[in-house]
């Protein structure tokens, strides 16, 4: 009983980096996306 709820403590983490990890891609992606805008509307 205490190895499985070990394992689910596990992968609660592994899920837990997943969405942060897709979190910070979604970031990067506006921040790109605004500063394209951005440039484009100097140029």
């Amino acid at each position: 009983m205490r190895s499985f709820i070990a394992s689910i403590n596990e992968s609660s983490n592994y899920i837990e980096i997943d969405m942060l990890s897709d979190f910070i891609e979604l970031t990067c992606y506006q921040i790109l996306l605004s500063l394209q805008i951005r440039l484009q509307k100097i140029l």
